[in-house]
């Protein structure tokens, strides 16, 4: 379901709304009741807390040059852009949505050389074409994956 936001080719705010509709409404039935169950989180903790990440979000994605004074502590564009790297080098790394320091914990950091600006998006054509495509996206996939011809391995 992810792969939808992985999917644009340009990096700016607009991609933090490039989500497959039933990802936000898991999150809303199942991951943030339980957070807030486990640490017994007011309603309007868990609010502020999603209006610091939804702008957080926001900014992480923006297609905007700027080294943030605190670069080493909170997540910033040129930083989050490696995280939708198309380069296969940087799979699976800058994970972290908000504070740099969990990738550093959990050994998937990369921080970005200072003029490093990464293309982004799936590297092989896979992104939707229509809003429709968008829409149906696992299914569109798997639909596109069964159809796709195998490699040539000879």
């Amino acid at each position: 379901m992810h792969e939808l936001h992985h999917s644009a080719s340009h990096f700016n705010a607009t991609i933090s709304y490039r989500h497959f509709w039933a990802e936000a409404l898991i999150k809303l039935a199942f991951l943030y009741p339980l957070v807030g169950v486990i640490f017994r989180a007011p309603p309007g903790v868990g609010t502020a807390v999603a209006l610091v990440f939804a702008l957080n979000h926001q900014v992480a994605h923006m297609n905007l040059r700027f080294e943030p004074r605190f670069k080493c502590l909170v997540n910033h564009p040129q930083y989050h852009r490696l995280h939708h790297s198309n380069a296969s080098r940087d799979a699976n790394i800058n994970f972290a949505d908000l504070f740099p320091m969990w990738d550093f914990i959990f050994g998937t950091m990369r921080r970005p050389a200072p003029s490093e600006w990464v293309d982004v998006g799936l590297h092989d054509d896979r992104a939707p074409k229509t809003v429709l495509q968008g829409i149906l996206w696992p299914w569109y996939r798997k639909r596109q994956s069964a159809t796709a011809p195998f490699p040539d391995t000879t």
